[in-house]
Parts: structure tokens; sequence; C-alpha cells
């Protein structure tokens, strides 16, 4: 049984082998760490059966409106956390159809309008995707999804603040 230290560098026979051969099983070894990483092993003290499950996102690192991983996080001063430019949205949605401006968690009135940047939660969730690779492409094609659909909501908001000012 090979030893810890073993997986650290490449068996003698796959060295021998060149560096073609070095470079596929260091993709192996590269393969596994990355598992590693997005599996866990549960078991309970009264139960002899393991189970392995993927390791999701924390939850905090997800916007409650878009139900993505957020790149530039911001808190409302009712203390609630949102992706930027949802929360900005909603604000600016909120005051176009000249209702109050409540809290999209909590639906209370907000106050005040300011945005706090979280740049340390930024860095933490940086920092863990990071470690995802594998959410990356998943989260790109979530974005141009909503990226489109945001473009015609704005469109859409445009042409009714158009049209109300018209019957003004």
């Amino acid at each position: 049984v090979a030893g810890a230290g073993a997986l650290s560098r490449p068996p003698m026979a796959a060295a021998a082998m060149g560096p073609e051969r070095w470079s596929r099983t260091d993709y192996g070894q590269r393969w596994g760490e990355g598992a590693a990483r997005c599996f866990s092993l549960e078991s309970d003290a009264f139960d002899d059966d393991e189970t392995v499950r993927l390791t999701p996102i924390p939850e905090c690192f997800i916007c409650p409106m878009s139900q993505t991983p957020m790149e530039d996080p911001v808190m409302t001063v009712d203390g609630c956390v949102y992706e930027r430019s949802y929360i900005e949205q909603w604000i600016r949605h909120r005051q176009q159809q000249r209702l109050r401006v409540t809290s999209p968690a909590t639906n209370q009135e907000l106050p005040s309008h300011r945005l706090v940047s979280l740049s340390a939660l930024q860095k933490a969730i940086e920092a863990y995707l990071a470690h995802r690779p594998e959410l990356r492409g998943s989260l790109t094609a979530s974005r141009s999804f909503e990226e489109a659909a945001q473009m015609l909501q704005n469109d859409l908001l445009e042409k009714q603040a158009a049209h109300v000012g018209a019957e003004d």
C-alpha cells in the first residue's frame, strides 16, 4: 500500500515513460483533488453506511433575487444582501412605478436606498468559486439567459413608463 507521499509524485514507471505520461498522471491527481473539494463523505456514528454528496454552494453566497452566486454583493439598510445589479433594478423599478421602495426579502419599506459594498464577502465568493471550476460554465450560461431577460424587462419598463407619461 502506497503512503500519502506517493501521491505527490508520479510512480517510477510513469516518470520513466516521459512527460506525456506524467501529464496524464498529474491530470488524474488534479481531478481527484478537485473531486475532493466537491464531495464529502458523511457517516453516522450509529450507522455503517457512508454516503457521498455534492457540497452545495453556501447559501450566504447566493443572491435571494437571482438565485445565483453574487459577483458584487451589497447590503441594504435592513441588513439583507443582494447582487448589486438586481437590487438596483428593484429600487429603480419601484420608483418608476411610484411605489414605496421595500426590501424584496422582508417587504418592509427601506428608509434609505443606500447600498453598502461587501468586499470581504465578494472575496470569499471569488475564492470559493476558484476552487469549484465546474460551476463556472453553468453560471455563465445562467448569466447570459438572465441578461437577455433583463434587457427585455428593461425595454418593457421603459415602454410602460413612456405610455404612462403619455397618458398624464
